[in-house]
């Protein structure tokens, strides 16, 4: 009877701290199993790493920083009530939801009672690191001067039209600006567009815009050398003009 009533106490307990705030922390008193990323902790970090999108203006700013996430893995495994602790800015806090809430199913966590876990919903807090120096390629050298350059889709040609089809001249009110922005960028091995890094800039809208551009390009073909698709580098010019 006395194990029985200690054991409604308990529950009673915890529901009583689920009921409150959401944003309250549960601390049990009694060992409680974590939840997990399937994979573990450096699975999750690859995971972020691979799929984070670094807004236009963390690279054309170089804006670096922690954003503190905190969200709620479910007795499901599911990642839910995604939300900022301590944020950059806009873009950066968005970008970070956006990466958790891509995240697959988690290991659900919960409390130990008579030897046997019993899942309950648990918050998890989640550090995330901004920093455009510290994105790196994993997949070998970045070459500068390989045998064969990557390319746009169908080539150069289509590379130009597909910029003048999709450029947007950033519209304020001041006095009108033309110029060029230089911009460079790594083409992965698997045609994918990184790294992207302002040269020679404009005015920040300018700029902005050039990488929003950039980021929007399809796949494109992986640079060569020795006959095997590698990382290289691919510097472009991109005009803006008032027609």
């Amino acid at each position: 009877m006395k194990k029985i009533f200690s054991i409604l106490v308990l529950l009673f307990f915890i529901l009583s701290c689920f009921g409150q705030q959401e944003e309250k922390e549960v601390v049990f008193t009694n060992p409680y199993k974590h939840p997990r990323y399937v994979g573990g902790e450096q699975a999750m970090y690859k995971f972020i790493e691979e799929n984070l999108v670094y807004p236009p203006s963390v690279l054309s700013e170089n804006i670096k920083g922690r954003i503190t996430v905190r969200f709620l893995i479910r007795t499901t495994g599911v990642v839910d009530s995604v939300r900022i602790i301590k944020g950059i800015n806009s873009e950066c806090d968005q970008a970070a939801l956006d990466v958790v809430k891509k995240m697959p199913e988690w290991e659900p966590g919960g409390i130990y009672i008579d030897g046997k876990a019993k899942l309950m919903d648990i918050w998890f807090t989640l550090p995330i690191k901004f920093d455009p120096a510290n994105r790196t390629i994993k997949n070998g050298n970045i070459y500068r001067m390989p045998d064969h350059m990557p390319s746009f889709p169908e080539g150069e040609m289509a590379l130009y039209r597909f910029i003048r089809e999709n450029l947007k001249y950033p519209v304020c009110n001041c006095d009108p600006v033309e110029g060029r922005v230089t911009v460079r960028f790594i083409v992965t091995d698997k045609g994918d567009i990184t790294d992207i890094t302002i040269l020679k800039g404009l005015e920040n809208r300018f700029d902005k815009e050039t990488i929003r551009l950039i980021q929007s390009m399809p796949k494109w073909i992986p640079a060569q050398h020795d006959g095997k698709d590698v990382n290289a580098y691919y510097t472009l010019p991109v005009v803006f003009r008032l027609y």
